[in-house]
């Protein structure tokens, strides 16, 4: 028999996950145009050229296309249907339904932290051993980049120097994009000089901290971008 607890956690699940559903049918939507104009930029290249026509090897890229042209052209059709007034009014009300069913209990906050060196990660964590916060470490930005696509965090702290994309790169990768855009970004990094300040501050950084840090300073600027009282 399904107990009280086992029903409410599958209706918190459900409502997640439709949440989630709505704002990637917007996604898809924007990414489907987004290959079209590749899709078209590449067949517009190849028509045009001669020499690419005469490559023996590109001899069955013509058909190709087309095979692709008719798959997004179906992919429209159906995200013409999810569009449709009618599909998102009665996703929003059982949306709603679900919200209102469920038993709200205190929520935990989620920072996302990325830092590749170990020991300021497990000093960071320990700053905040007394928040009621959940902490998802990556040692490098394109890891927290993939982690973002499907989970959202309430903060992001954030290294400069990373392997791989730098904290810079990270930071404008999701300044750019409309649905993690609205999460703060503190930076917490060594290099204290003020041009690289500014440039952080310029793509969107809501604060930088600069290494060694204060505990306390930590503690309190975390607590403010999280809305503790």
């Amino acid at each position: 028999m399904e107990t009280k607890s086992s029903s409410s956690d599958h209706l918190a699940k459900l409502k997640n996950l439709l949440e989630f559903l709505i704002s990637n049918l917007s996604l898809l939507q924007q990414q489907v145009e987004q290959i079209r104009k590749l899709l078209q930029q590449a067949e517009e290249l190849f028509r045009g050229s001669l020499e690419l026509k005469n490559l023996p090897e590109l001899r069955d890229f013509d058909s190709l296309l087309i095979y692709f042209k008719n798959g997004l052209e179906q992919i429209d059709t159906y995200l013409e249907k999810t569009a449709s007034e009618p599909f998102k009014t009665r996703l929003q009300e059982i949306y709603e339904f679900l919200a209102q069913k469920i038993t709200v209990s205190p929520r935990t906050n989620k920072i996302l932290l990325i830092e590749d060196d170990p020991l300021t990660a497990r000093l960071i964590t320990h700053y905040l051993k007394d928040l009621k916060v959940e902490i998802t470490t990556f040692t490098e930005a394109e890891a927290g980049l993939d982690y973002l696509k499907s989970d959202l965090p309430d903060l992001i702290l954030l290294d400069l120097i990373l392997p791989g994309m730098d904290g810079f790169q990270f930071l404008n990768e999701v300044k750019k994009d409309q649905h993690i855009q609205k999460i703060p970004v503190i930076i917490m990094s060594s290099i204290s000089g003020e041009k690289e300040i500014l440039k952080a501050l310029e793509l969107g950084a809501a604060d930088y901290i600069t290494k060694p840090f204060s505990p306390r300073i930590v503690n309190a600027k975390i607590k403010h971008y999280l809305n503790f009282q």
